[in-house]
């Protein structure tokens, strides 16, 4: 039997059906991100309920092995790679002048291999107004002296001080032994002018031994030959709860495993999922990651996306500035280290980004101008709008500083190592934000 309508109303029948449609694609939509939320949520405030994820507490191990167990449960190929390391806290510091005037001091940073030993030396006051040039630089009679230098932002001035003075005193941020801060501005202030002033530091200092692991979980690609890609995020908190530091990156890391994992979303490239320990006390873990695995990241890593702090509110945050002075953008070059910066009193000491870790490190990420682009599109893609960003101290840097492209996602808020760092400070929306345009970067390079 055939039916005939007037046209008007056959008109009215196909806009009702593509209205249906969309809003049946739009609710499709809604259950999927609400869906999404959820998982995301359900692994942060699993982490964030175990008590203080400290590198080698209970609550660290106990972490490890959850994330272990979501791996597993995606079908993930999962290796436990464990490491030893050592912290080093100051207890108290103080600064004796031969006047018996006693300054008091707060250490920024300090070499762990020095304790137990002392220095003597003459100090001397350089600066790049006193020595602007590498020729003048090299001239310079800085060894065996304690060298009190200015900030870092002269970077030729200072890197022709490394490895060259006995104690190198920084007026910002260190490169070595020991930084430190007299309190007391007023006595400061009547040393000036003095040409000889004897003195002593002292330290008192102590170091203990720890245990973690890092946590790979590799997803096999279509094709085994072709080169691979990290994703990742530690899940040590420096204080507890970490739920944006940094439950939310483990969260995303662990959701964007679930996708790929699925048999339709399959790559063809390789996806290491790594989730680093001890990221708190120095970038422990991807530093010994990097000194395990050196010739596969050079040779078959393609690009490391790190995941750090992206369940705060505000912007997203992703490093892809690149082209940093004396950074090199070619994958498996070195970078000269310049930006040296202390990581374990991060925001405790004047309210600065400061880095404590080998002086190998350097603080910029290496994102050359192929790597930024697919980051630009894949954020088009995904509909999203970021801030591109420079120096985010996190993970990734250490890759950065091997030679692979590497980049990091983080919000621009978040009550980071706080204890407001919490469950309800959590923004969702932004991880789930981070969560699409990752899996979109994921693709894009997958292609190339």
């Amino acid at each position: 039997m055939f039916f005939s309508y007037p046209r008007n109303k056959r008109l009215i029948f196909i806009i009702f059906i593509i209205i249906s449609i969309g809003l049946l694609f739009i609710k499709s939509e809604l259950l999927l991100a609400q869906k999404a939320r959820k998982a995301l949520l359900r692994h942060v405030e699993y982490l964030s309920e175990l008590g203080n994820r400290l590198a080698g507490s209970e609550g660290d191990m106990q972490a490890a092995q959850y994330i272990s167990e979501q791996m597993s449960d995606y079908e993930l190929q999962v290796k436990k790679e464990n490491f030893h390391f050592s912290i080093y806290n100051p207890l108290s510091v103080s600064l004796r002048l031969a006047e018996e005037r006693k300054i008091g001091l707060e250490v920024i940073s300090w070499d762990p291999f020095m304790n137990g030993n002392q220095i003597e030396g003459s100090i001397l006051c350089v600066s790049s107004a006193t020595a602007s040039s590498a020729e003048e630089i090299s001239k310079l009679q800085v060894s065996g002296n304690i060298v009190v230098i200015n900030p870092l932002g002269d970077k030729e001035f200072n890197l022709g001080m490394l490895n060259r003075a006995l104690l190198l005193i920084n007026t910002n941020m260190p490169k070595a032994v020991a930084v430190v801060a007299a309190s007391d501005q007023e006595a400061a202030k009547d040393l000036v002018g003095q040409s000889v002033i004897e003195g002593v530091i002292e330290l008192e200092s102590e170091q203990k031994e720890y245990n973690s692991c890092n946590i790979i979980g590799l997803l096999p690609g279509k094709s085994a030959a072709l080169e691979d890609i990290i994703i990742s995020a530690h899940y040590d908190s420096d204080i507890y709860p970490g739920s944006n530091d940094n439950a939310s990156g483990v969260a995303v890391m662990l959701e964007i495993a679930k996708h790929f994992s699925s048999e339709k979303n399959k790559p063809n490239k390789s996806l290491r999922f790594c989730a680093w320990g001890a990221e708190e006390s120095g970038f422990v873990g991807s530093r010994i990651y990097v000194s395990r695995h050196s010739a596969h990241l050079k040779n078959l890593c393609q690009a490391v996306i790190n995941i750090d702090c992206v369940g705060g509110g505000g912007e997203i945050f992703v490093e892809m500035e690149g082209g940093v002075e004396n950074i090199s953008p070619i994958k498996g070059s070195l970078s000269i280290p310049f930006h040296i910066v202390d990581k374990a009193l991060h925001n405790r000491i004047l309210h600065t980004d400061i880095l404590w870790i080998l002086p190998q490190l350097i603080l910029a990420s290496n994102v050359d101008e192929s790597f930024k682009g697919t980051i630009n599109k894949a954020v088009e893609l995904s509909g999203y709008t970021v801030m591109p960003a420079r120096y985010q101290g996190s993970d990734h840097l250490v890759f950065a500083r091997a030679g692979v492209p590497a980049t990091n996602f983080a919000t621009s808020e978040g009550y980071t190592h706080s204890e407001e760092d919490n469950l309800t400070n959590i923004k969702v929306e932004n991880m789930e934000k981070v969560m699409n345009i990752i899996i979109k970067l994921v693709e894009l390079l997958d292609k190339e």
